[in-house]
């Protein structure tokens, strides 16, 4: 009998020393991660948290998100899935009589918001049919537009390579 009490007794000695010296569950533990100080009590330490970085939004996110929070939905504007371009067509339904002037109000405030000269909108309005497709860049942004009076200004926004 002695000998089965003292084989016990070693057997939860054994089983509290493994404990303590290689998984740190003392008395004192709270669960995180803890070291002995020589000396001193044990402190907590905790490993602090990584913070992931945000998802950089391109000039052209940007500029889309702005224009979007003035005009929300609409027809006049989009973004590719792949948010490599923006597009505007002043004209979707493609119909010689149709004009709406929130279109070049868009084209107005999309440029603003790529931090395009004056001069790029100036020119955009005053394209002609016979002048074919335009191509300009400037911060940073490539811009390309053609006109026709039955499609009206269609532009597509990139960001220069």
């Amino acid at each position: 009998m002695k000998k089965k009490f003292l084989l016990g007794v070693t057997l939860v000695a054994l089983i509290g020393a493994v404990c303590v010296g290689f998984v740190g569950c003392d008395k004192n533990s709270t669960g995180g991660n803890s070291t002995e100080v020589e000396g001193g009590p044990t402190e907590d330490v905790t490993e602090p948290e990584v913070q992931k970085p945000e998802s950089k939004k391109s000039k052209l996110e940007i500029a889309y998100d702005a224009v979007y929070a003035v005009y929300g939905d609409s027809m006049f504007y989009e973004m590719g899935e792949d948010k490599s371009y923006i597009m505007i067509d002043t004209n979707p339904v493609n119909s010689r009589d149709f004009y709406l002037p929130e279109a070049t109000d868009i084209v107005k405030k999309m440029n603003e918001e790529l931090g395009l000269p004056e001069y790029i909108y100036q020119t955009m309005i005053t394209t002609t049919a016979l002048q074919g497709r335009q191509n300009v860049t400037a911060n940073g942004i490539t811009v390309s537009w053609t006109y026709h009076p039955d499609n009206g200004l269609e532009i597509m926004y990139i960001e220069a390579q």
